[in-house]
């Protein structure tokens, strides 16, 4: 991997519900949003595993920003290497300056997790964003091209969050896998020939959600929604795109539970742009 480098995201004065998890690489990229939101530039520049900057220029870099808010690409591949796990996440950084001006970054963020040190933390290990003219979902299918793309048999199937169930459920669908994608779903209204035969002119499809993901709890579950904007390709190389709000449980009774997809609604969205993922699916 290479040497770490630094380019920040370009404060706000209300304070933000506090999120703060390194259990997965996808949550410390929202803890470092959450972090810069609140301003706590010193939990921020903590997610950091070897910054080079002094603190002092890394909280300045923030003076003019009211917000940000983080779109990432799903799923991302985990890679090792040296007693190391690595993760590429592309991410598209929408910014609002304190003169209610709105600017977006298109990013890379590596992150990295050691393999030796039981229990050890995702961080940051590199990471770099430039600015963009516009929001478009679909510039992150690009924004880490430096690392090579998956292979094409790449598979991911994960239950241990509602973000990266999500992930998992859109490889099964590029991976034609019509069974492990049914699978993920707690209770489907459509039978198995129906839900299979509504991808047979998809060719693939390409998923952004907003970060964080909230968890609350009722009844005995946890609860999490999910909102993407789902990009399709189809067999006659028409595009199309949707955004989906996943509600997603996992039961808290009994032995661990996995995630899995509660209920889903998916309708036509009005363009590809970042911007509307935060106008739907609940909390943010």
């Amino acid at each position: 991997m290479p040497a770490p480098t630094v380019t920040p995201m370009p404060t706000h004065s209300v304070t933000i519900p506090y999120y703060n998890h390194q259990e997965q690489p996808e949550q410390v990229i929202a803890s470092y949003m959450n972090a810069i939101n609140n301003q706590d530039y010193h939990r921020a520049y903590d997610y950091w595993e070897s910054n080079p900057q002094s603190y002092a220029d890394f909280a300045a870099g923030f003076a003019d920003t009211s917000l940000v808010k983080a779109v990432i690409r799903i799923p991302n591949m985990i890679e090792g290497a040296a007693g190391s796990l690595y993760t590429a996440i592309p991410t598209l950084v929408l910014s609002t300056h304190t003169d209610d001006s709105r600017h977006v970054y298109l990013g890379c963020y590596v992150l990295r997790k050691s393999n030796v040190t039981p229990d050890a933390p995702w961080v940051i290990y590199d990471g770099e964003a430039a600015i963009v003219g516009n929001a478009n979902v679909e510039q992150l299918a690009h924004a880490c091209s430096g690392y090579g793309p998956p292979p094409a048999d790449w598979v991911v199937n994960f239950r241990d969050s509602p973000l990266r169930m999500i992930g998992s459920y859109v490889n099964a669908i590029n991976q034609q896998d019509y069974h492990r994608a049914y699978s993920y779903w707690e209770r489907n209204p459509q039978s198995y020939s129906d839900f299979a035969a509504g991808f047979a002119d998809t060719a693939s499809v390409m998923a952004a959600a907003r970060i964080p993901v909230w968890v609350e709890g009722a009844a005995g579950s946890s609860f999490a929604r999910v909102a993407t904007l789902l990009i399709a390709t189809h067999t006659d190389d028409s595009r199309h795109a949707y955004r989906a709000c996943y509600e997603t449980r996992k039961s808290n009774v009994g032995p661990p539970g996995d995630w899995g997809i509660y209920t889903g609604t998916a309708s036509a969205a009005p363009d590809t742009d970042a911007w509307q993922l935060f106008t739907f699916c609940g909390p943010q």
